[in-house]
């Protein structure tokens, strides 16, 4: 068994000019210096992932912004003794906002960045226009999409129309999408009415909620159903496979995701549960297992390829999710400047990803923690596919 060792630095720093720049109403700057050192319990043979620095740097003049990270990798690849590293720059957002009307009640965006839609923490229906939540990541890109979008308030409404050139997820990335957005608040109650469409599918509509009751309770969702759906066209020509997708090209295929926030003086709960009908039910991914695990020694050179392919194949659908159903626990514990926080994801295979965070912040601005990453279920099920199984992080925050 190795461990893994992750350390994390961070420099954050702002700065405000207004008087020094001429014509310059406001300069804000914040800049993030994040570095981790790992090792880990490695469970297939695909290289040591050693360390990463990342630089991340946020400005914001007037109207404008602009988010960057410059990411550097170093790692040994497998069969490897030499270490390589990488460097990787990544834009990720860069927007522009304006106001047209005197009143200030509409709000216009262009460029590349986030637009917020879902209420979920971890498990998402309608997150069309933003980064994949990951709550085991607390770095994790938050990459914005190519886009525009116009909104304005009617009395009690707030209603949006947005278009992108690309999708949020890895099946959606290369198509462009429209949605238009209508919201309301009332006095606990917030909820939105979305209709979209991407580039070649049918259009879709859902709904999003968020209600908070007293000081301690707050219950969220999301719901989304669509007519077909472009997921795993990739494995759906496999005779095995295609009678189940065939089913699904006419159907109604709806997304729920429901949860809920309970928090007091030194506890907080949080529980969400999630439905997709257009991911793989419990049999076919005992299906798509069966092919990639032929029981039978393989002679035949195509079949040995489209064996290997379809064991490729799931061990990339992890980063998507690829299972119908998905349970997500946290419980967070902080006392003064102790924090002990406990995540799982759970899926309908049984099997899981946990993370246990212990955090200290001192009273000099710095915080330590140590967090130990697991995943567990029997072989074969989707989160025993991860290439690392158990990881140990021990880190350092520093904040200026």
């Amino acid at each position: 068994m190795k461990i893994q060792l992750i350390v994390y630095c961070f420099f954050s720093a702002q700065l405000v000019f207004a008087q020094d720049l001429p014509n310059w109403q406001e300069l804000e700057s914040d800049y993030t210096l994040a570095s981790r050192l790992l090792t880990y319990d490695q469970q297939q043979a695909a290289g040591d992932y050693l360390s990463e620095t990342t630089f991340m740097a946020y400005h914001n003049y007037q109207e404008l912004v602009l988010a960057w990270r410059l990411n550097n990798q170093l790692y040994q690849a497998e069969n490897d003794h030499n270490l390589s590293a990488d460097w990787q720059f990544e834009l990720t957002e860069l927007s522009w906002s304006h106001s047209f009307l005197e009143n200030e009640e509409d709000l216009w965006q262009v460029g590349k960045f986030n637009l917020p839609l879902d209420p979920g923490y971890a498990l998402q229906s309608v997150a069309f226009f933003e980064s994949s939540a990951n709550p085991f990541d607390d770095f994790a890109s938050s990459e914005g999409l190519t886009m525009i979008s116009a909104s304005i308030w009617l009395q009690d409404f707030f209603s949006s129309a947005v278009f992108s050139l690309e999708g949020q997820n890895i099946t959606y990335q290369d198509k462009a999408q429209w949605a238009v957005i209508i919201q309301r608040d009332f006095a606990a109650l917030s909820s939105s009415f979305i209709v979209q469409q991407y580039q070649d599918t049918n259009p879709g509509v859902g709904s999003t909620f968020t209600y908070v009751s007293g000081e301690s309770w707050e219950f969220h969702g999301s719901a989304f159903i669509r007519k077909g759906s472009l997921w795993l066209t990739q494995l759906s020509n496999n005779s095995t496979l295609q009678d189940s997708f065939a089913q699904r090209e006419n159907a109604w295929l709806p997304s729920v995701t429901l949860g809920s926030v309970w928090s007091g003086l030194e506890n907080q709960f949080l529980i969400e549960w999630s439905y997709q009908k257009e991911k793989l039910s419990e049999t076919e991914i005992n299906t798509l297992q069966q092919i990639s695990t032929p029981s039978l020694p393989i002679e035949d050179n195509q079949q040995t390829f489209n064996t290997l392919a379809y064991q490729q194949a799931i061990i990339d659908l992890h980063h998507q999710r690829y299972q119908q159903q998905y349970l997500f626990v946290q419980y967070q514990y902080q006392l003064l400047d102790h924090t002990i926080t406990v995540n799982s994801l759970i899926g309908l295979d049984r099997s899981a990803v946990s993370q246990l965070k212990y955090e200290y912040l001192s009273g000099d601005n710095i915080a330590y923690w140590l967090t130990l990453d697991m995943t567990s279920g029997s072989e074969q099920t989707e989160f025993r596919q991860i290439p690392w199984q158990n990881r140990l992080q021990v880190g350092l925050q520093w904040k200026i």
